[in-house]
């Protein structure tokens, strides 16, 4: 079971609208393996599901980067505590799976007119003969269960490329009967259900930076596959977020629409909306909140009509964690006990070297504190550090792609390719030294937005455009 450390709770409360438009608050942390836990929402809370599954912790292994879940049972119901993959059996059963990018089948679904609803993974059946499979989905189905019915199907890898499978869905599951082990994942069909997908969400909240004050917040469909995008990010050596655990919306969100963050508290928030948006293919994007002063402060999403949806309090404690003679947990990185006693040095200063805070982490924060007015003077970032934050992004097998485009006559128009033997031995550092070695700061820039589109990674490039 992959794990990670958790900052202390602070007090909170869970907004959200009832059909009047008032508000309600719910100050119950959501937590354990029950679905009306796991997801807490009220819309859909009519609509049936089954609860005689016996959870099941996978075992993890790596392969080129690649997390490889497995998992074994007798016979019985069981569901993965990873993923939410729930399986039936007769007898006993071996399954395999590992997440895959939905990027692989962008041109089919656009064909098709479907969005996913859900992570895809591909799921292969070592041994045994399961009766039935159910994939996890994050749309709310309250209201509109028999609607949607027509408009969700499971996408199926055949040899000769895709199927869509009828599926029968509960509250948080799409069903298979005797199913066929492939590629695997929930869509919808965005013409027929374009008014209807409202989506079980997540806000990640994650504090960035000590010195200046930083928290990023995530607004994203609740899928394993997204958070994993998100906490890979966060434990980066360009980010380093502690993550503040905070409950979920508990009412559902409309897709593709843009949510406000705002604050009680002096505050700058860049940028102010998010979009509550399913394209998965890089890590989401989030807002930076940027505080004056240490304290007690709530954080509040708004709907398109300026109605409270969630909030949450972010305590002092949190945004100034003890400072002496105590030790400081962060999400990605191990446990520092700072000193005490007199002429100890300043442990706050301490602390932000033992962790790797900086006066402005990313460049990214630097781009949105310039704009903002929130710093006078440009802060020394080369260009490298802006190349460093989109190439660190990369893993493995995407970085040996980025290098054989360099290494390609025609690959970038305008500019010479870089041979390959230069490049073979090079981590993200490296490549991003020898791009700006060989096109100067803003040839750098255009080849490695262009190769970056070319791989089909928007989100990325946006980032380093912006």
């Amino acid at each position: 079971m992959l794990s990670h450390e958790n900052s202390s709770l602070a007090s909170f409360a869970n907004i959200s609208e009832d059909d009047t438009g008032s508000i309600t608050t719910s100050n119950n942390m959501e937590d354990g393996p029950s679905d009306d836990t796991q997801t807490g929402c009220k819309c859909c809370a009519e609509v049936p599901d089954t609860s005689h599954w016996v959870l099941v912790e996978p075992e993890v292994s790596t392969e080129k980067t690649v997390s490889i879940y497995s998992l074994s049972s007798a016979a019985g119901s069981y569901e993965c505590s990873e993923s939410s993959l729930r399986w039936s059996c007769v007898g006993p059963v071996t399954l395999q799976y590992h997440f895959m990018d939905w990027q692989v089948f962008a041109e089919e679904l656009a064909q098709m007119q479907c969005s996913p609803a859900g992570p895809l993974m591909d799921v292969k059946l070592i041994s045994g003969e399961p009766e039935e499979i159910h994939l996890p989905h994050f749309l709310c189905l309250g209201g509109s269960q028999s609607t949607m019915e027509d408009a969700v199907k499971v996408l199926h890898q055949q040899n000769a490329g895709v199927c869509l499978e009828t599926c029968e869905l509960s509250r948080y599951h799409a069903r298979l009967l005797n199913p066929s082990f492939s590629p695997l994942g929930v869509l919808f069909n965005s013409l027929k259900s374009f008014l209807l997908t409202k989506i079980h969400t997540d806000v990640h909240v994650y504090r960035s930076s000590l010195k200046p004050l930083i928290f990023h917040v995530y607004l994203v469909p609740r899928n394993v596959q997204l958070k994993k995008l998100v906490e890979k990010q966060e434990k980066s050596e360009s980010f380093r977020g502690v993550l503040l655990e905070r409950p979920r919306p508990v009412r559902p969100l409309q897709l593709r629409s843009y949510y406000s963050l705002k604050t009680n508290c002096d505050s700058t928030v860049l940028p102010g909306e998010l979009e509550l948006s399913d394209d998965n293919t890089v890590t989401p994007n989030y807002s930076i909140v940027r505080v004056v002063q240490a304290g007690n402060f709530k954080i509040t999403l708004l709907n398109s009509a300026q109605r409270a949806v969630w909030q949450a309090e972010i305590s002092k404690a949190e945004c100034c964690p003890p400072r002496q003679g105590t030790a400081h947990v962060s999400s990605g990185g191990p446990v520092f006990t700072l000193p005490c006693g007199d002429g100890a040095a300043d442990t706050h200063t301490a602390m932000d070297q033992a962790m790797g805070w900086q006066e402005v982490q990313t460049p990214e924060y630097a781009t949105c504190a310039l704009q903002s007015g929130m710093m006078s003077q440009p802060v020394a970032f080369d260009i490298l550090d802006w190349l460093f934050s989109a190439l660190d992004d990369l893993d493995s097998d995407q970085l040996k792609r980025f290098k054989l485009y360099l290494s390609q006559r025609g690959a970038v128009q305008g500019f010479d390719p870089i041979p390959f033997g230069q490049l073979e031995q090079c981590d993200a550092t490296g490549v991003a030294s020898k791009v700006k070695q060989a096109y100067g700061e803003d040839g750098a820039v255009s080849v490695t937005l262009t190769i970056l589109k070319r791989m089909k990674l928007h989100l990325l490039a946006r980032r380093l455009e912006r």
